[in-house]
């Protein structure tokens, strides 16, 4: 962590009664631990002008920055600057800065507060610093002309509007703690058992690492898969690792759940709402649907998933899973079918086992030609009716794909469902690597579309001449030309 410490104050009067729920401090929190800096504490105060002096009082001196959240409109109960102004002992001031931005938005504003209380909004504290952020192109601040953030001293002043809390957030953060990045480095580890059965092993970690890892025991009453959670933090990665072995060496036999899979149904839903790539968030929300209205239709039994341990398919069995957890509260049931192709790579055979075994799910092998091995898989498999593919549109024959859509004339009679179809490849792995989803390795050595071993090469796009002056490929994860995804295929 850095030297930095942060307090949080949010203001108003309808989350103290219920009426709303805060989501700020959340947000906050999560920014700040992802720059290394420690919040110190949150407040929540009513719209009181007293109150919030009061609370900035406790506060100034102990932390390096307050953040407040709420109360800067123009209403009766929109009270934070008067209350930073009684915090430091100050008045307020009509301020011709602030009073110009709001004429864009109210006209000729003009005459006193009493007249016109529209000017409350432009009366802060003296000696206050404005910054006009920008507010970006998307809507509903497409038509804003940037929106003014306040700092007096230490305290720095946001609106209490989420979405535009946030928006003004990616500013502050640029402004005033750019400079404050320090890496954390982290692992969480989950348990199938009460802590109180880890305490033991854990208590001996806390002790031999106390000088360089923070330890946290969470109980976890609302999840099927665990019980409890273990997280360790420090700014050195490898006595992360050390401490995760040390822990690890004591711990009872089969208590530890895998990570992948034990917070899946909430992640992939939290990355669907929370990422900053709308393009992303389109797609992976239509997955999700998808997924949700194959469940629905269709008997559990009745539906099956291709896997053949590639990066679509890798990322395709993620959101499923984490569509049956969310759904059904339990691990994944459905049932995985390797089409296994002539000549694969023993890396991949050795991926598509291990993350068999991760999801707990059965695997059916059936023979290539897909076309005769589809036969046979639906002859000893009647019940399927429908199965999950990684099809993107830009794979051979994916732009006249629909996301449900039958097998054309000719072929057995299944319903193909491709959850994925307008993924791009920077949309799989913005999936795969934010989420850390397990991909095969092949693809960290230059590989970027894997078939066979006599038709699959690394991407000569990817490949490069190190300092010793041997050919080397960078991850296909790095790759920027998506049209040259298939470079490496014969």
């Amino acid at each position: 962590m850095t030297d930095l410490s942060v307090g949080i104050i949010i203001i108003g009067d309808e989350i103290l009664n219920g009426q709303v729920s805060d989501t700020n401090s959340g947000f906050l929190c999560k920014e700040f631990y992802s720059l290394g800096i420690k919040i110190g504490r949150i407040s929540v105060v009513q719209d009181s002008v007293t109150d919030i002096a009061n609370e900035i009082r406790a506060m100034k001196g102990n932390y390096s920055y307050i953040i407040t959240t709420g109360g800067v409109g123009p209403t009766h109960d929109d009270v934070t600057y008067e209350g930073v102004a009684k915090a430091f002992n100050t008045d307020l001031v009509l301020n011709s800065q602030m009073v110009d931005y709001y004429k864009s938005y109210c006209g000729n504003v003009t005459g006193n507060i009493d007249k016109n209380p529209q000017l409350r909004i432009a009366n802060i504290p003296v000696g206050s610093e404005i910054v006009i952020i920008p507010t970006g192109s998307e809507e509903p601040f497409k038509s804003w002309n940037g929106y003014p953030i306040v700092k007096v001293a230490n305290v720095i002043i946001l609106p209490g509007i989420p979405e535009l809390m946030k928006l003004c957030f990616k500013e502050v953060k640029k402004l005033y703690f750019n400079d404050c990045l320090s890496e954390l480095h982290n692992r969480k580890l989950f348990f199938n058992c009460n802590e109180i059965l880890i305490l033991s092993a854990l208590n001996k970690a806390v002790d031999v690492f106390k000088e360089s890892v923070v330890f946290g025991s969470y109980p976890v009453l609302s999840s099927k898969f665990y019980q409890t959670r273990v997280t360790l933090e420090s700014k050195d990665e490898m006595e992360v690792r050390k401490a995760e072995q040390f822990l690890r060496s004591s711990l009872p036999e089969n208590c530890i759940v895998d990570p992948v899979l034990a917070t899946a149904g909430l992640d992939v839903y939290d990355l669907a709402s929370n990422t900053n790539d709308s393009q992303f968030a389109t797609v992976l929300k239509s997955s999700i649907k998808v997924i949700e209205e194959a469940f629905t239709s269709h008997k559990p039994d009745s539906l099956f998933i291709n896997f053949n341990g590639g990066k679509d398919c890798t990322a395709l069995l993620h959101v499923v899973a984490a569509v049956w957890m969310k759904k059904f509260n339990t691990l994944p049931k459905i049932r995985a079918v390797h089409f296994k192709s002539n000549d694969p790579f023993p890396e991949l055979q050795e991926f598509i086992v291990t993350t068999i075994k991760r999801y707990d799910v059965p695997l059916i092998q059936s023979r290539v030609p897909i076309r005769e091995g589809l036969g046979d898989l639906l002859a000893e498999n009647p019940e399927f009716v429908a199965g999950f593919l990684g099809t993107r549109r830009s794979d051979p024959h994916g732009s006249s794909m629909q996301y449900n859509m039958m097998t054309d004339d000719g072929w057995p009679k299944l319903l193909r469902i491709n959850p994925l179809l307008e993924w791009t490849y920077k949309n799989v792995w913005t999936f795969l690597r934010a989420l850390k989803v397990p991909y095969c390795i092949l693809y960290d050595q230059g590989y970027t579309s894997i078939g066979n071993k006599n038709n699959t090469f690394p991407n000569p796009k990817l490949r490069y001449i190190d300092s010793n002056g041997a050919e080397k490929y960078h991850p296909a994860y790095t790759l920027d030309d998506e049209s040259a995804e298939r470079a490496g295929r014969a």
